[in-house]
């Protein structure tokens, strides 16, 4: 009886793993306590359904060649489809980490400012020395962005250089709000950086620049580190 247990655990982390890679599943709740200690359990039961394996009738279908042969071309075809997906990359989930953490607790306030306006906007740096021009982001990260905002009760306001914004003498946006500048998105094959820039007043604003890394098939948060700060 163990030996089948062990034989079912090993097919639900395969299913649970192919759904991680190649649909992009949000682990919640109590599958976050579940899922590691199904990863800790396998080696163990790996031997108990080798062993089942072994002595059931699909021993002879395990050994044959022909299932040799498609062991390796699925292999080849999981690794070339994982490879393709990783490279396509979601820049809405990189521009969404470093938004939600650059207001929440990035905010140079010890994340107590809790902004309920904030004027969103981009800022590309062609070369060295140049300055600084207004860019758009990506469609599906405003879209992102602008769902979190809705859900958190802030008012979000796209603004570029031609944005008439008028300013107090302490720097701050007049009505009330703060303003966060993206900088450049770079990304390779594991790792993305981008620089968020938050400004509520003269004295009192600062940039982090945040590493993301994939993970089964998104983007995590793998460190920040704050740039500079007024």
């Amino acid at each position: 009886m163990i030996r089948k247990i062990a034989a079912l655990l090993n097919l639900v982390m395969l299913v649970t793993f192919i759904l991680l890679i190649f649909f992009d599943v949000s682990v919640k709740g109590v599958f976050k306590v579940l899922l590691p200690a199904l990863v800790l359990i396998t080696p163990v039961a790996n031997l108990y359904a080798l062993d089942y394996l072994s002595k059931s009738k699909l021993k002879s279908v395990l050994l044959s060649r022909r299932f040799k042969n498609f062991s390796i071309s699925f292999l080849v075809f999981v690794i070339f489809s994982t490879a393709i997906l990783m490279t396509q990359g979601k820049d809405s989930e990189i521009y969404l980490v470093a938004f939600s953490n650059v207001i929440e607790k990035d905010d140079t306030y010890g994340g107590g400012l809790n902004p309920k306006k904030v004027y969103l906007s981009k800022h590309i740096y062609p070369e060295i020395f140049s300055s600084a021009t207004s860019g758009s982001l990506p469609k599906e990260a405003e879209t992102a962005i602008k769902s979190y905002c809705s859900d958190n009760g802030i008012e979000l306001i796209f603004y570029d250089k031609t944005t008439p914004l008028q300013f107090n003498e302490l720097g701050e946006v007049v009505g009330g709000g703060v303003r966060v500048e993206f900088g450049e998105l770079t990304k390779t094959f594991i790792l993305s950086e981008v620089d968020a820039s938050i400004y509520i007043a003269n004295m009192a604003s600062g940039g982090t620049t945040y590493t993301l890394h994939r993970w089964f098939g998104g983007w995590k948060l793998w460190s920040s580190k704050m740039a500079w700060i007024s």
